[in-house]
């Protein structure tokens, strides 16, 4: 007659047995590596140039997700206008600049916007001035659509255009009108110019409005 406990018992006695014997299998591979990696970071060689190649590629993989960047140049705009835009890719942040130089006293006028998935809550643009070499300075606050300077001295500036897009592509146009600010002098001859127009039409129809003598 079969004794089905006794049966049970050597099975779980097995299985058990099995268990261990890969444990020790597993014990023994992890030991023939066990020299090599101590080998390895004995040579202090051979470890920093493990630690180059893991900077190496966390830079990459930065590089891949970081912001992208354009860079339009309008060159010389005096009593320009026109129109600028740039298309940004999904799941992107961006920084774009748009750079210009006038040459004179000026004033400049227009207006920005943002399209399809660039994020509202993001979009962001500011006015800067070069006072020195590679320094940029805010001129006024930063704005989101239309924008009007005046009196910005002759010198280089630029648009800093920031955003966000979502999980489709984005983009953004902008407009700008530039326009000369006449200086003190020119006002004064301006001035004086309609106060002697004024004064030539007042004679004129003074003289209109005085009687004929009959002789």
């Amino acid at each position: 007659m079969v004794n089905y406990g006794i049966l049970r018992r050597v099975s779980r006695l097995s299985g058990r047995t099995t268990r261990l014997i890969q444990t020790v299998q597993h014990v023994r591979q992890v030991e023939l590596y066990v020299p090599r990696i101590e080998k390895v970071s004995s040579r202090g060689d051979v470890v920093m140039n493990l630690k180059a190649v893991s900077l190496i590629a966390v830079m990459s993989l930065g590089a891949a997700s970081a912001a992208q960047a354009k860079v339009i140049h309008l060159g010389v705009v005096d009593g320009n206008s026109g129109t600028f835009s740039d298309q940004i890719g999904k799941n992107k942040s961006f920084t774009d600049l748009v750079r210009f130089r006038i040459t004179d006293t000026s004033s400049i006028s227009g207006a920005f916007e943002s399209f399809f998935n660039v994020l509202p809550s993001s979009f962001s643009v500011q006015l800067q001035e070069r006072t020195a070499p590679h320094t940029w300075t805010d001129v006024g606050s930063s704005f989101t659509t239309n924008f009007s300077f005046a009196d910005l001295t002759k010198g280089a500036y630029r648009f800093t255009v920031t955003g966000l897009t979502g999980s489709r592509r984005g983009s953004w146009i902008g407009d700008f009108t530039v326009a000369a600010v006449p200086e003190a002098d020119a006002w004064m001859m301006m001035l004086v110019g309609a106060g002697l127009v004024g004064y030539q039409l007042r004679r004129k129809q003074n003289s209109l409005n005085q009687p004929t003598i009959a002789g």
